[in-house]
């Protein structure tokens, strides 16, 4: 029969003792973790005409956007989005070429390409009344076309009225929202 010394005991019970430490501490920050992320969701999700949001969100925007879990109540009464749109640019070359490049249409999509592109409808969706976005837009665009020398990016904005239920849609307008000249990287 093996025995063990004093000294092997507390050995083994500072090792027990130290992986239920790590353990709890584990615990501990998954727990913190999930609160953090549930609270960061539910005040997202509140109206903002409750007003109660509203201390907090400021505080929740910054991971919110960045993991993207942010979430609007727009498209719900008292005041739903009544116009269909969708943005597009015209990227002008060094040589003159002119490359149409239309962000990503959920209509024109497939039902598993919707799905991995949402995202950009979503982009588009708050991009398209924030001029703020509109400059790193164009920028992305740059990047993309690097190779083929951009000069100017004309940024378009299109839409059209949603009518009521069994009237067609009428024809796109087209805005011109924002032009970006690449060499200079500013834009109006």
């Amino acid at each position: 029969m093996l025995t063990r010394t004093e000294e092997e005991k507390e050995s083994v019970r500072d090792r027990r003792v130290s992986r239920l430490e790590r353990r709890w501490f584990r615990r501990t920050l998954i727990s913190v973790f999930l609160v953090f992320n549930l609270s960061a969701i539910l005040v997202c999700l509140l109206p903002t005409a409750s007003g109660i949001n509203h201390g907090l969100i400021g505080f929740f925007r910054p991971y919110l956007m960045m993991t993207g879990l942010n979430q609007s109540w727009q498209m719900f009464s008292p005041n739903p989005d009544g116009t269909d749109a969708y943005m597009s640019a015209n990227v002008i070359m060094k040589n003159g070429k002119v490359v149409y490049f239309e962000y990503p249409r959920m209509e024109k999509l497939g039902y598993v390409t919707k799905y991995r592109e949402e995202r950009y409808r979503k982009f588009i969706e708050n991009a398209r009344s924030n001029m703020y976005d509109w400059q790193p837009m164009c920028i992305w665009l740059a990047k993309r076309y690097k190779a083929q020398q951009p000069q100017i990016i004309v940024l378009s904005k299109y839409s059209r009225p949603v009518p009521p239920p069994g009237v067609e849609f009428g024809a796109f307008a087209r805005k011109i929202v924002y032009t970006y000249n690449v060499s200079t990287g500013g834009g109006k």
